[in-house]
């Protein structure tokens, strides 16, 4: 087996051992590969294939996704329909083993790194935040809120249109000085958000996405065959791929200076600023629990307290618009 070791914003060091493929699709959701073959490990994830990947049978008399955890939550088995799918063990501190049945699943390392990640003593007082984040010439902008606001949205048209860096989908490392760092797992972009952007031509080609899917394959050819994207779903697309089809570059963490909190609305877009006192209240409101289990589901929401972080220089907006095409026509702009 090949190994990457991979360099979490020089805190820590994981080293992942797998095929070249699978390392590679690992890699395209972590910002940092060590170079260095004789840098210290602080962790270890060994993830091993079978020699015949198992193919997810679509079966209605099963449930599309089972977990089963143990109770000291050391170990969990994931299902797709009745398809065994990964095995996770904890076997101590610092040392993952990983059985894995589908072909080029980035998920079942990434896990692992995640887990190690919201474990670690320099992460613990660390708050997560539901939130996308871009660098826009070298500011960055926090995009905060609800699930379905339209946060993966605004993060593509700010890439893709205003040539914004890559900094995190979905979940952010909130740091005291208002530094925000990347969650390492694979973006999830809705159907409607693919369509309307550059990311389109994914839609036609699923392996170019260079992740697996949660949807299954054939659920997701019917949804583009019949048009029906304005659906709730949509595409795995490795950060990376995001990234180069928007033109722009990735990278771990950028000091925020603006935050917008979005939602979907029809109508004119709308755009105005907040008071400071009243952005960082509704920032406190999307919080995430930091799972210390391995469970990959949704995680919850937690309020968190950021008086004690850095307010000067912080400005706060919420944004009402339809979608992408209503922010191209409006040539949206911070």
């Amino acid at each position: 087996m090949a190994q990457k070791i991979f360099d979490f914003c020089r805190r820590f060091n994981v080293g992942i051992t797998g095929s070249d493929f699978l390392l590679g699709r690992i890699a395209g959701n972590i910002e940092t590969e060590n170079q260095d073959s004789n840098a210290s490990i602080d962790a270890v994830v060994e993830i091993h294939e079978p020699e015949v990947y198992k193919t997810i049978v679509r079966d209605k008399r099963y449930p599309y996704l089972t977990v089963n955890t143990s109770k000291n939550n050391r170990e969990m088995e994931y299902y797709r329909y009745n398809t065994f799918v990964r095995k996770i063990r904890i076997l101590r501190e610092g040392l993952y083993t990983v059985e894995v049945n589908i072909e080029g699943d980035e998920s079942a390392g990434l896990i692992c790194f995640r887990h190690f990640c919201n474990n670690h003593p320099s992460l613990i007082q660390t708050p997560l935040l539901h939130a996308s984040l871009v660098n826009l010439g070298n500011e960055g902008i926090l995009i905060s809120g609800d699930t379905r606001t339209g946060k993966t949205s605004l993060m593509v048209y700010l890439m893709e249109y205003l040539k914004a860096g890559m900094i995190s989908e979905d979940n952010v490392y909130l740091e005291k000085d208002m530094a925000g760092i990347y969650y390492p797992k694979v973006p999830r972009v809705r159907f409607s958000t693919v369509r309307d952007s550059c990311l389109s031509p994914l839609l036609k080609k699923l392996e170019d996405t260079q992740a697996t899917q949660y949807w299954d394959v054939e659920s997701i050819e019917k949804v583009v065959s019949q048009g029906t994207l304005d659906i709730d779903g949509g595409l795995a697309i490795s950060r990376r791929k995001i990234a180069e089809m928007c033109g722009v570059e990735t990278s771990e963490s950028v000091k925020i200076e603006k935050v917008i909190f979005p939602s979907y609305s029809e109508g004119e877009l709308f755009f105005e600023e907040i008071e400071q006192e009243e952005g960082f209240h509704m920032l406190e409101k999307f919080g995430r629990e930091k799972k210390k289990n391995l469970d990959p589901r949704e995680i919850d929401y937690e309020s968190i307290d950021l008086t004690e972080f850095e307010r000067k220089n912080i400005r706060f907006y919420t944004l009402k618009f339809s979608g992408i095409k209503a922010l191209v026509n409006r040539r949206f702009a911070l």
